[in-house]
């Protein structure tokens, strides 16, 4: 949902009358209001999230090519053993 739609549904909900909403399946207009507004909340979390971990993933590939070049020159691969990294 975007939120044009969102601020649409708001406030169609608020526009209406109690027999309207409850004609609809609406018993409860404030609930369903902050229904709608926690969702928003999580999805706009969501892209952040999924912003954030792109941008890291990229970081890392950047990373990993030029590592990858040094290894090509002769830099040995590190070992991880014991959450330290240990020369071979």
């Amino acid at each position: 949902m975007m939120p044009e739609e969102a601020t649409r549904l708001i406030n169609f909900l608020n526009n209406k009358n109690k027999y309207q909403l409850e004609e609809l399946g609406i018993e409860d207009r404030t609930g369903t209001i902050l229904e709608v507004k926690r969702v928003l909340a999580k999805r706009s979390l969501m892209q952040n999230l999924e912003r954030r971990c792109h941008a890291m993933q990229e970081e890392i590939n950047a990373f990993m090519e030029k590592f990858g070049i040094l290894q090509d020159k002769g830099l040995p691969s590190p070992l991880i053993i014991n959450d330290k990294l240990m020369s071979q």
